[in-house]
This record gives structure tokens, C-alpha cells and sequence, in this order.
């Protein structure tokens, strides 16, 4: 592990990147999925 908090090694990175993609992508979906069901019950 480094001490040097302000400083990224680029294999650290991918896993971080990876993560912050996924949470992106989950946060999208949870959206889609609220309007669908919202429109189904509406409907």
C-alpha cells in the first residue's frame, strides 16, 4: 500500500474506475426501472 493518499498507481486505478462505472451504470438502471414501474401502474 503506498502513503501517498494524493498519488494513484495505474493498477490501482482500473479497480476504482471499474467500480465508479458500475455505480454509474446501477444508478441509471434504478432510474429506468422507477419510470417503468411508475408507468405501469399509472397506465
Amino acid at each position: 500500500m503506498s502513503t501517498e493518499p494524493a498519488r494513484f498507481d495505474p493498477k490501482d486505478r482500473r479497480p476504482a474506475i471499474r467500480r465508479t462505472v458500475w455505480i454509474a451504470v446501477g444508478v441509471i438502471a434504478a432510474i429506468y426501472i422507477g419510470f417503468f414501474i411508475r408507468a405501469v401502474v399509472l397506465a
